[in-house]
């Protein structure tokens, strides 16, 4: 224990070198990756605080030498009334679940991901056998495993992004043009179109609305019952129609954008297409 410094207060960065340097760790090396990491940790802690700047600095309380090296922090809030043992643990929690393949918080953004990468993207295999860290009840190897770990990890946040679709079902309606009534061999379904007909859907019908269909066929028509996302888009790919309605001459022209699925706080909403 260093003067004045409880073990358990501190961050305790470990690297040691291979055999082939007897141990040592190349000084150029130490240092980009521990100032990589204290920026990590930094950019975590304003991540989980929501905050521009960072509240804490970070004090080496001690140095050794015995293989392997180390090197103690000692975490020092910048600001009054602040303690970062929160954020700490929190910022550690989420890089030991990223290292183990668990869901990690969707605070955690593609920044901090970035320095995940870039702190365990080891050039050379000679450069150390050890690379960890520790924190309380945490110790984590910054490793080639993590490197994936956080490559996965940001490529997922990338395909979300790319496609905000999910899949479900929503009770609402669609207006369009009904064409193509198939009613036969245990299969009742006609197609919606909209006025271009670059988009169709699919719709299953009962045997309550088979009178209706006829007087609607090639007519501008309102679809409701339930509708089915395959979260590839905004539209549904099928409709398990309970009611269809006339389009009157008054109403406006028919299209696939007056979709509007009652689906509670989702992109399925129409306030959230327009």
């Amino acid at each position: 224990m260093a003067d004045g410094v409880m073990t358990s207060d501190v961050i305790v960065f470990r690297m040691d070198g291979t055999a082939s340097r007897r141990g040592r760790v190349l000084a150029d090396v130490m240092i980009a990756k521990f100032g990589r990491f204290v920026q990590t940790i930094a950019r975590l802690e304003r991540t989980f605080l929501n905050k521009p700047v960072k509240q804490t600095d970070f004090e080496i309380a001690n140095l050794t030498k015995r293989n392997p090296s180390e090197i103690w922090l000692s975490p020092v809030p910048r600001v009054k009334n602040y303690s970062p043992e929160n954020a700490i643990l929190w910022s550690f929690s989420q890089i030991d679940r990223l290292s183990q393949g668990q869901t990690i918080d969707n605070l955690v953004n593609p920044d901090t991901l970035d320095d995940i990468i870039e702190l365990t993207n080891h050039q050379a295999i000679d450069d150390f056998n050890l690379f960890e860290v520790s924190y309380r009840q945490f110790r984590i190897a910054l490793d080639e495993n993590l490197n994936t770990r956080a490559n996965l990890a940001k490529a997922s946040l990338f395909d979300e992004s790319r496609n905000p679709w999910r899949s479900g079902i929503s009770v609402g309606h669609l207006t369009g043009e009904l064409r193509s009534v198939l009613d036969a061999n245990d299969e009742h379904t006609f197609l919606l179109c909209s006025l271009t007909g670059a988009q169709q859907v699919k719709c299953v019908f009962s045997e309550e609305l088979r009178q209706e269909l006829g007087k609607a066929l090639f007519k501008g028509v309102r679809v409701s019952g339930l509708l089915h996302y395959d979260g590839s888009g905004p539209f549904p790919y099928l409709v398990e129609a309970s009611r269809l309605e006339l389009l009157d001459e008054s109403e406006s022209a028919p299209h696939f954008l007056d979709a509007r699925g009652l689906f509670t706080e989702s992109i399925y909403s129409i306030n959230n297409l327009e």
